[in-house]
């Protein structure tokens, strides 16, 4: 009869030493648009789909701010 089986697991690897994590580039500041370029840009989103205003104020000023042309 055969005894009981002595599995060992292997060592875990062990990682070498890596460098310092560098810290977080800090955020872009924020891109300010002016109130006439939001005011053309939500008056040619109306002209091209129509709706609501507000809405297209808001759709507006996220377009330019993410850099988009309405």
């Amino acid at each position: 009869m055969a005894g009981p089986k002595n599995k060992s697991s292997p060592a875990p690897a062990t990682k070498a030493p890596s460098a310092p994590a560098s810290p977080p580039a800090p955020p872009a500041p924020p891109i300010t648009v002016r109130h006439e370029d939001v005011a053309n840009a939500a008056y040619f989103l109306w002209l091209k789909r129509g709706g609501d205003a507000h809405a297209n104020w808001c759709e507006a000023e996220r377009l330019l701010r993410n850099g988009q042309k309405p």
